[in-house]
């Protein structure tokens, strides 16, 4: 489970021989939210 990401995976396993196709979009997702909002252009996410 990723809190900041609002995700949890069940297939350990699965994540740990590479499959990261759930979790990359995700984390890239929160790095540009999280660069906009130091540069104060988004101050709020939904959902």
């Amino acid at each position: 489970t990723d809190h900041r990401i609002n995700l949890t995976i069940y297939n350990l396993q699965a994540v740990l021989d590479g499959d990261l196709d759930l979790i990359i979009p995700k984390l890239m997702q929160y790095d540009i939210e999280e660069q906009l909002k130091e540069l104060g252009i988004l101050t709020e996410v939904e959902g």
